[in-house]
């Protein structure tokens, strides 16, 4: 039995769970302008740190289903130009291994400018 995994259901479900956290995020703003003017709503903005657990989530899962095997060769990292891309999903690979790159370049970025102005 050979053992294999949907890459596809994979980046399928980050692009959801990607959604859903800016959907959350975008509700998480709103509800923030409204509690300028209504104190009431500040509890609902606790309720709402939900977002941030679900972006770490996508994070993780990220780094997991697109660097797995199954994921690498559904994402197009062992194609060459000549061979025939139709089963592969190279535009989803393309765009989380692109979103992959940014995440760690933006999080060392931040680390170096810490440093920096540690020091100076």
């Amino acid at each position: 039995m050979e053992n294999s995994s949907n890459a596809s259901f994979r980046f399928d479900f980050l692009l959801i769970a990607m959604a859903i956290g800016s959907g959350l995020d975008l509700i998480y703003e709103m509800i923030g302008i409204v509690s300028i003017y209504h104190p009431n709503f500040k509890v609902i903005r606790k309720v709402l740190k939900l977002k941030d657990v679900i972006s770490l989530a996508v994070i993780v899962l990220l780094h997991f289903f697109r660097l797995s095997h199954s994921g690498s060769v559904c994402g197009g990292d062992y194609t060459s130009t000549s061979s025939d891309s139709t089963e592969y999903l190279l535009y989803r690979g393309y765009f989380f291994l692109i979103l992959l790159y940014s995440i760690w370049f933006i999080t060392g970025a931040f680390f170096i400018a810490a440093i920096v102005y540690m020091v100076y």
